[in-house]
């Protein structure tokens, strides 16, 4: 009889150990991690997120007091107040529970899947875990901003072709993918060069600056003013999402002035110096003053409303022969701001009425002379003749 009790207590003993066995063992290898949302989806780097999470218990026995604990290693961070363990007094066979967390992923993290991990384990017995993770989609988010743009020549003349620069960086925190750049305007008058209005430049990757040129043509019929013109970045992000940045610019047709001097003239009848200029440029000035400075004092000031390219004029100033200086002119650019130009001058022309005063001295010396030598001969002619 002892020995049938000694064994019933045996049995029921071993029972106990496999049931508290099960429970141990079997209800906490049943157990998973599953993640049910995550918001947003997907994260960006340097962001906050949420993520809603579900322990499910996929044994035969129930799970009793477990404790479930985030690992929040990089590129992962527990926000500040979230807590770190949960208790669950049960989870059921085949039942689940839910939970939260609001997490913040590091800014300098790539685009892709990263695993988020968790340790389950009966309350007080911390080595005694099982893990699992789940996987939380990290994706930057591309954005191209452009930096500068500059265009050369930076006189841009009707009839000329332009190359315009644009510099531009990728300040967003994923890849921009297939990148091109295309630049139009409204304006017939400008027009892109065959392909160079639009370029294919590939990917920018994350704080990378990048530079690309495109040429456009100038119609020669154009007029100075500033076209408008849109300069368009389109790009794909890492989900294959087509974007896009648009920028306005202008294009400033402004053309050049080049003043020069061509030919000096002295009018000895009228008493003016006459200096031609000539507007060697591809675009008019305007309100353009000539000043003639000659050994460091204003000889005179003359005025012009217009000098159209490719004309010339002629300024008036008191007649002078002699000397050196410059001819200073003022004018009113393109652009509606004020220029200036200088050109040399070297005077050197003798004046044809001291010439011709000499010449008529010289001519009147001789025929006095002449005329002396003839008198002579007609008066020894009419002496008497002695016999």
């Amino acid at each position: 009889m002892k020995k049938e009790i000694l064994f019933g207590l045996t049995l029921a003993l071993f029972l106990g150990f496999v049931f508290v066995s099960a429970d141990s063992i079997t209800g906490s290898s049943g157990l998973a991690v599953v993640l049910t949302n995550q918001m947003p989806y997907p994260v960006e780097p340097g962001n906050n997120f949420d993520i809603q999470i579900e322990i499910q218990n996929n044994g035969y026995a129930d799970a009793n007091e477990r404790i479930i604990e985030i690992i929040d290693d990089e590129p992962f961070k527990l926000l500040p107040g979230e807590n770190r363990t949960k208790f669950f007094n049960k989870i059921g066979a085949k039942e689940s529970v839910k939970t939260s967390y609001k997490l913040f992923v590091n800014e300098s993290v790539l685009t892709g899947d990263y695993n988020l991990k968790f340790r389950i384990y009966p309350s007080g017995q911390e080595d005694v875990y099982i893990e699992d993770s789940v996987s939380i989609r990290v994706n930057g988010i591309p954005d191209l901003v452009v930096m500068s743009i500059h265009t050369e020549p930076q006189d841009m003349a009707p009839g000329s072709m332009v190359n315009v620069g644009i510099n531009f960086e990728n300040v967003g925190t994923g890849t921009a993918r297939n990148v091109k750049a295309m630049i139009n305007s409204s304006s017939s008058y400008i027009m892109p060069v065959l392909s160079g209005g639009l370029v294919y430049i590939g990917d920018v990757e994350p704080g990378v600056t990048a530079h690309t040129e495109l040429n456009m043509s100038i119609d020669s019929n154009a007029e100075y003013q500033t076209y408008s013109a849109t300069l368009t970045l389109s790009y794909k992000d890492e989900n294959n999402t087509a974007m896009e940045r648009i920028v306005d610019i202008g294009i400033p047709v402004t053309g050049t002035i080049n003043l020069e001097i061509i030919d000096i003239e002295t009018d000895f009848d009228s008493n003016k110096l006459k200096i031609k200029v000539a507007n060697k440029g591809s675009t008019d000035a305007k309100s353009v003053e000539a000043t003639l400075v000659i050994s460091g004092s204003v000889v005179g000031i003359d005025y012009i409303s217009q000098l159209k390219a490719s004309k010339y004029t002629t300024f008036d100033f008191p007649l002078l022969t002699q000397g050196s200086g410059y001819l200073k002119m003022d004018y009113i650019g393109p652009t509606l701001k004020n220029e200036q130009s200088q050109e040399e001058v070297f005077l050197n022309y003798p004046d044809p009425r001291i010439t011709n005063m000499i010449t008529s001295l010289i001519t009147l010396i001789v025929v006095l002379i002449i005329i002396r030598h003839l008198w002579k001969r007609y008066k020894k002619g009419k002496k008497p003749k002695h016999a």
